[in-house]
């Protein structure tokens, strides 16, 4: 896909960055000495004057303590508060697509620990998150570590079948990996070993082996571009695992062989000590099933010293048991009872916990969730249909209205013509009737192309954008997580043109002989009420808080209908030029012997010669409309609407304005 990102280039190189300056710190926390991990990274941290990328070092340190929190301190709630931080930051900043493996390997984390934790709405939605998010950003290698994460969950949950064909899926992804050699390899043949677990408890020996076996090709097939120790260490693990075969198969001598020889490495000094540990608990078991209890009490106080120091759960839970049976044989009952209760008890906190994970069934809840947003967007879809439909209407009316206000404008000009030439040489104030009427033959003028600049660009480019959105649905072209990216400012778009086109019916309305307001009592507090609801949603999107201030009680004679117009319109603008956060205030007082409506705002204000144009103007003219604070769009009808319909009811329309310091419109109408 187009929009699918390789991992960056300064992710890559930034990567390298880190791993090369903070290695101290990365040795002591994989030495699983947190403390020192931590003290290291932030005097390096410290010591660098200009460091390339300063956002790196700060999520890179959240993710240093939510590892040493999770794998080190067992704490995996304090590890989600961590990732939650490196997540937030990277969001705040707009670095998501900057480092888009980065913020995936986060949410799958998220995902991952939250589900260990048993908050399973928060698993699944971190996980959904994730997967979205490789689909669109990532390569099939990336995808892989998701593929990855599933398999090891349904591991944990004891679903060999299903953990084994995640494997599968990430072994497979790894080929498209365009990272070095080492790296590819390292991971494919830990997956492969993976694979060959989940067919050891599945009981089928035969496929378990030839995927061990896979796992040693993988490290032989390398050996040139993988480090010695990795390459040792890689395959002590690979035998301990085969030995699990032998030992199932009752061949116990070969068993014992392959776990000899995977510890005489991993138990070497800067190797894998944890798995040394579950290596020397195998060996006790088999030297216990050869009766051989001498060889396996000295394994068995080797592997304690072992825990002493790095604290191994699994290992520690076989370490309990064999002792119980060590000296069950040696005929030492109470010594027996103190190990076995110790394995019991052990044995229980463990199997509660896998027990709780087993409840959640996580690829099926990340498909529901899939599903239950395509239905979401379903329902959008025919939502947007409908408004569609609505649109193709509204601007059919417009259409015909259009046509009867350009007959109307032709019919007044050629009667103001005729009126000119039967007026010349009458007296002199014939004469200033006739310039007031080509005056407003002139306004009428520029109001028709003011409209024809509308209908031919701002209700143009929403239709056409419309047109294109629904060719992209027709054809399947649109994918369902892009849907939602485009629909966002279509939908705003068209918000816009609605507004635009209502305020044009209403203005055309105004125009037609015959239109006349219908004046009553009419309660300010009410309307005023019923043009906030109006204009809620755009408020709510910019955060400002809109005050209905006008005193019950107080009426004024007024046009219901036309006043509503006045006041959405006027609080509509208030917001457009109002700053996130911003308030706005509708008042209302008597004032003589009628009532003045104030809609007061806290935005940007107007120029002196704005205001100038809406408090002097003997013809208020379409104004030359200027963008939001938010860049909303407008067509600068609005203030016009208002004021022919306040001049309508008998009223002023007034403004009083400071760039900077917001601005107040008045309406006064009698009482």
């Amino acid at each position: 896909m187009a929009c699918r990102h390789q991992k960056t280039v300064h992710e890559d190189r930034d990567t390298q960055w880190l791993l090369r300056v903070f290695e101290p710190a990365l040795k002591a926390y994989f030495d699983n000495n947190a403390d020192r991990a931590i003290y290291l990274y932030d005097s390096i941290a410290h010591s660098i004057k200009e460091p390339p990328n300063p956002d790196v070092m700060i999520f890179a340190r959240y993710d240093l303590l939510h590892n040493i929190n999770a794998v080190i301190r067992k704490d995996n709630g304090k590890a989600i508060v961590y990732l939650d931080s490196a997540i937030g930051y990277l969001e705040r900043h707009g670095l998501t697509k900057q480092y888009p493996g980065t913020y995936f390997g986060f949410l799958r984390r998220k995902g991952e620990l939250a589900l260990f934790q048993g908050n399973y709405n928060q698993s699944y939605d971190s996980y959904l998150r994730a997967k979205q998010w490789a689909a669109k950003y990532l390569t099939p290698c990336e995808i892989a570590d998701y593929s990855y994460s599933l398999g090891m969950v349904l591991y944990r949950q004891q679903k060999y079948t299903e953990s084994a064909a995640y494997f599968k899926e990430s072994f497979d992804q790894y080929f498209s990996c365009r990272r070095p050699m080492e790296a590819i390899a390292y991971k494919q043949q830990e997956i492969a070993g993976n694979i060959g677990l989940c067919y050891v408890k599945a009981k089928q020996y035969d496929s378990a082996l030839a995927y061990f076996n896979t796992a040693l090709a993988i490290i032989q097939q390398n050996s040139d571009s993988m480090p010695l120790y990795k390459r040792e260490m890689t395959r002590a693990v690979a035998w301990g695992n085969m030995a699990k075969v032998y030992v199932a198969r009752n061949k116990l001598d070969t068993a014992v062989d392959l776990l000899e020889k995977s510890l005489a490495i991993n138990g070497g000094k800067g190797y894998d000590r944890a798995d040394a540990q579950l290596v020397q608990a195998q060996l006790a078991e088999v030297y216990e099933k050869q009766n051989r209890y001498a060889d396996m009490f000295a394994m068995l106080l080797q592997l304690k010293s072992g825990l002493d120091t790095l604290a191994n759960p699994a290992a520690a839970l076989s370490w309990n048991r064999l002792m119980a049976a060590y000296y069950k044989h040696a005929g030492q009952p109470l010594q027996e009872f103190r190990y076995y209760q110790t394995f019991i008890t052990m044995r229980d906190s463990v199997s509660r916990a896998e027990s709780a994970i087993s409840q959640a069934d996580i690829s099926r809840q990340v498909r529901d969730r899939e599903q239950q947003l395509e239905i979401a967007l379903l329902k959008k879809d025919n939502q947007l249909n409908k408004t569609y439909l609505l649109i193709t209407v509204s601007l059919s009316v417009i259409a015909l209205l259009v046509i009867a206000f350009i007959y109307y404008i032709f019919r007044k000009t050629a009667r103001l013509n005729r009126l000119i030439s039967l007026q010349k040489g009458e007296l002199e104030h014939q004469k200033v009737e006739l310039e007031q009427q080509k005056e407003e033959l002139e306004q009428l003028n520029h109001v028709k192309n003011r409209l024809f600049s509308i209908i031919s660009h701002d209700m143009r480019s929403p239709v056409n954008s419309l047109s294109s959105f629904i060719y992209l649905l027709e054809e399947g072209d649109i994918s369902k997580a892009s849907l939602l990216e485009y629909s966002y400012p279509l939908k705003k778009s068209l918000a816009n043109t609605s507004a635009m086109m209502e305020n044009l019916l209403s203005w055309a309305a105004s125009q037609l002989q015959g239109f006349r307001p219908s004046v009553k009592s009419v309660a300010i507090q009410e309307v005023a009420a019923t043009a906030i609801a109006n204009t809620a949603g755009g408020a709510e999107e910019k955060d400002i808080m809109v005050f209905n201030e006008v005193p019950p009680g107080i009426h004024a004679a007024a046009d219901k209908y036309m006043l509503q117009v006045v006041l959405r319109n006027l609080l509509s603008n208030a917001i457009k030029y109002s700053n996130p956060a911003g308030t706005v205030t509708i008042s209302a007082a008597h004032t003589g012997t009628g009532v003045t409506i104030q809609v007061k705002d806290t935005g940007i204000g107007m120029t002196a010669d704005q205001v100038k144009k809406i408090n002097e103007a003997t013809h208020l003219q379409v104004l030359q409309d200027t963008m939001g604070t938010a860049g909303e769009k407008g067509v600068g009808l609005g203030v016009y609407l208002c004021a022919t319909f306040i001049e309508m009811m008998k009223g002023p329309l007034q403004v009083e304005s400071e760039p900077g310091k917001g601005t107040v419109f008045f309406v006064r109408l009698p009482a």
